[in-house]
């Protein structure tokens, strides 16, 4: 199988040039080949290795690697599924939809993803001051502890508090609590920040842009379905085995506004029959 998608791989290449490389599908289709060609390596290896009595370690660093490898792939296939769901004309616009949203927001990201570290390098600094200087017993620590001890402990606190919405302060008053009045005002203006403000304005811009999409739906039904035919256009041969017996139907249609579109087709596909 892996032979036949790589081969109708180069076939889409040959055909489109370096267009290829500006399609989404073509980058998850490469990752995805590279990604099994690794896999069979590992297993190749492993194979190998039990025939030379591989140790157990390292038996059990490659096959977490593999397993490792073994879940992108399986996402990345589950990716490659959008693109066949857009054939379908009830989830075209949906799938459209969600494409776009992820292309609107990405300044919204950006901002998002500084405003974290800064949130994160604020408690990290305060927590250091916990630390070192308000005599936190080892109970505590043990029990409660300092949840942004770290750079990286910090983030994911500020991800989990203020993206998620966990709310969590328990560390806020151990020890001398000396530090519990910056670390309230702190937590007030990201919970304020992060939630009432960042957050309705990812709202906002997901409801322009379902709003705008929606406006083109059955111009995006035409544009999948038109995507599909010029991705395998290669095909061609395969499909069409006499190309003389094609006939084309050339017609030039009234721009009359009193009928829609159905009724002018409809009306010609009478009269050729």
């Amino acid at each position: 199988m892996m032979i036949i998608l790589i081969y109708f791989q180069y076939l889409l290449l040959l055909n489109m040039g370096f267009d290829y490389f500006k399609r989404f599908y073509s980058i998850v289709e490469v990752v995805y080949i590279v990604l099994v060609v690794l896999i069979t390596i590992f297993c190749v290896s492993q194979l190998i290795g039990d025939m030379t009595e591989q140790s157990y370690d390292n038996f059990e660093r490659f096959t977490k690697i593999e397993r490792c490898l073994e879940a992108i792939s399986v996402f990345i296939i589950y990716v490659k599924a959008g693109y066949f769901l857009s054939l379908i004309d009830s989830i075209a616009p949906l799938m459209d939809n969600i494409a776009q949203v992820f292309w609107d927001i990405r300044y919204f990201i950006f901002v998002l993803v500084l405003q974290l570290i800064a949130f994160a390098s604020c408690f990290y600094l305060l927590g250091q001051n916990q630390l070192q200087f308000d005599n936190i017993s080892e109970e505590e620590l043990a029990t409660v502890g300092v949840k942004y001890d770290t750079f990286i402990h910090s983030i994911w606190y500020v991800y989990y508090n203020y993206i998620l919405g966990t709310k969590n302060y328990s560390s806020f008053d151990l020890g001398d609590a000396t530090q519990t009045p910056l670390l309230y005002i702190l937590f007030i203006w990201a919970s304020t920040y992060m939630l009432m403000i960042l957050l309705r304005m990812l709202i906002a811009i997901m409801g322009n842009t379902f709003t705008t999409r929606n406006k083109v739906a059955k111009m995006v039904k035409v544009k999948d379905h038109l995507r599909f035919v010029m991705d395998n256009w290669h095909l061609r041969d395969y499909a069409l085995k006499d190309k003389s017996q094609i006939q084309y139907i050339v017609c030039a249609l009234s721009a009359d506004e009193l009928q829609s579109e159905k009724e002018k087709f409809a009306e010609l596909n009478y009269e050729i029959k």
